[in-house]
């Protein structure tokens, strides 16, 4: 469903990040400027890249979902009640596919956290970053131009768990056209620097602000 060629990760582990093609009128969205490209792959590091999650990743994905069940429930039950108590494969396929398609359309994003050469045994899941449209406006009354979390699973490697957060909010100031989004499932009880801040303007960066 995605560009040909993506394939070629497996074969280029270090290749550069992607976007895909120009997108023609049928992909406008309200929320995204219409001349707007999604990018295709993004590096975290040597091992780790992103790239929008396809309906062929559902084995990977249903073991990283199934045995950080209750951290997600935390997370994202109370809005999106999701994940259900039990998720089939079937569900989570068609779960997929429509995440895909929702990216082709630029609807909604989902990012699969990614580790391992492509369609191999040694590929795993490693988490997500969504990127949605936009929610309910800031605290002090400014909108909020999109809604983006993100998750890794809790044996996920320490540089992972530790620098996602700061890696999601360069990645969306410097690749995504937006000056105003919000963190709305992650960071909803700061503390330390971050401590008195609206948790939905974490994306603001304040330089002594490090928490997600």
């Amino acid at each position: 469903m995605h560009v040909p060629g993506e394939s070629r990760l497996d074969q280029e582990h270090a290749q550069e990040p992607q976007t895909a093609p120009e997108p023609g009128p049928d992909h406008a969205s309200a929320w995204l400027p219409a001349e707007f490209v999604h990018p295709l792959l993004v590096r975290f590091d040597e091992q780790t890249y992103l790239r929008p999650i396809r309906a062929s990743d559902v084995d990977i994905d249903l073991v990283a979902v199934r045995a950080n069940h209750e951290a997600l429930r935390r997370q994202y039950g109370e809005a999106w009640d999701w994940p259900p108590e039990r998720l089939s494969r079937e569900a989570d396929e068609a779960d997929l596919a429509r995440h895909a398609d929702e990216a082709e359309r630029h609807e909604s994003f989902n990012y699969a956290i990614l580790t391992g050469a492509e369609g191999t045994d040694d590929q795993r899941l490693l988490g997500c970053v969504y990127v949605d449209p936009p929610g309910p406006a800031h605290a002090d009354g400014t909108p909020c131009e999109a809604e983006v979390s993100w998750w890794c699973t809790a044996d996920a490697p320490a540089s992972l768990a530790s620098g996602l957060a700061e890696f999601v909010r360069g990645w969306i100031a410097s690749e995504w056209p937006f000056t105003a989004p919000c963190a709305p499932f992650n960071g909803s009880a700061p503390t330390g620097p971050c401590a008195g801040v609206d948790p939905s303007r974490l994306f603001d960066r304040n330089p002594g602000c490090d928490a997600a």
